[in-house]
């Protein structure tokens, strides 16, 4: 009885809430096509801007969109929205104001306003396939490897009214250049002495917040901070011709990352980007076959820059 009254309680709460977002979405909409009446473009713009994610799968959203994009002279982006709204409610009206902007668009070029809303990058959510190359940077005897490359599943979406970007990745990286130097001081011995030294799997998680510094019609670029979790496991041994090793079973490591990140996007193809995330955790437990388990140095940082692709975007 209390688990059915607790799930009763949740329910309304939850339903509460959306009826409540929107009934707020559908002032923003009555707002929104007020202001168009008066041809108060950016007050009707303003108020689109605050439309809940939801709100914007919203067909009334969609042509209202239109009427603002046309209102400001933004040609293109007006077709973009009509057509959409077409798609959903087919109707003379929206196709006559479709064939009067192509033909303008046409004779005297398309939008007027170069300073709108990205509409294709950071202002809905989306899902990235990135693919990127790593090089670790540090001093030579603090880092096990020097380069790797990773790829990154990355989901994000607008925060803070489209003025910044939230995104969330998971890193499935290798690294495959190990660093001998490293390597000889956890053997007591010369680099050339080393070999068979294995790759590394280094997987991770990621967050990071970007403030929308630059934006046109084609164009959005963000900028800002990263904080995540990474992992690093070796996938073989590496001895010494003198024959000491460092074993794999004992070399796992963990550390939490803080870094920057900054992307750009291309409508809604692809993007590119370049980050720079600083490991936090600074020692090693290593065990060898001359010093059992004992602190080895790893002050290391990662720069990767890579390009994403989309593999979903909510339009």
């Amino acid at each position: 009885m209390r688990r059915a009254c607790f799930i009763a309680i949740l329910s309304l709460l939850f339903f509460t809430q959306v009826f409540a977002q929107s009934a707020k979405d559908e002032q923003y909409f009555k707002a929104a096509q007020s202001a168009l009446k008066e041809k108060k473009c950016d007050v009707a713009l303003r108020e689109l801007q605050l439309v809940s994610i939801d709100g914007k799968d919203d067909i009334r959203y969609v042509e209202l969109m239109g009427e603002m994009h046309e209102c400001k002279g933004n040609k293109d982006e007006a077709v973009f929205f009509y057509r959409k709204y077409m798609a959903a409610r087919p109707n003379d009206t929206t196709q006559f104001k479709i064939n009067y902007l192509e033909s303008d668009i046409a004779k005297n070029g398309g939008s007027n306003d170069t300073r709108n809303i990205n509409y294709k990058s950071t202002n809905r959510n989306y899902k990235l396939l990135n693919l990127a190359g790593t090089a670790i940077t540090g001093k030579r005897n603090e880092c096990n490897y020097n380069s790797g490359f990773k790829m990154t599943l990355t989901r994000g979406r607008p925060a803070f009214h489209h003025h910044a970007v939230l995104e969330f990745g998971v890193d499935l990286g290798i690294l495959v250049s190990p660093n001998k130097e490293w390597y000889a001081n956890a053997l007591y011995t010369y680099p050339e002495k080393i070999h068979s030294i294995g790759a590394a799997f280094n997987p991770g998680l990621n967050i990071a917040l970007m403030p929308v510094v630059y934006k046109n019609k084609k164009l959005s670029v963000a900028v800002g901070p990263t904080a995540g979790f990474t992992m690093l496991a070796t996938l073989g041994h590496s001895y010494s011709s003198f024959g000491g090793s460092v074993n794999d079973d004992n070399f796992f490591w963990s550390s939490p990352i803080l870094g920057v990140r900054g992307r750009v996007y291309y409508k809604h193809i692809f993007t590119a980007f370049a980050e720079y995330n600083k490991l936090t955790r600074s020692k090693l437990s290593v065990n060898s076959d001359y010093n059992e388990y004992f602190d080895m140095p790893v002050k290391m940082s990662m720069i990767s820059i890579g390009v994403g692709i989309y593999t979903s975007f909510n339009e």
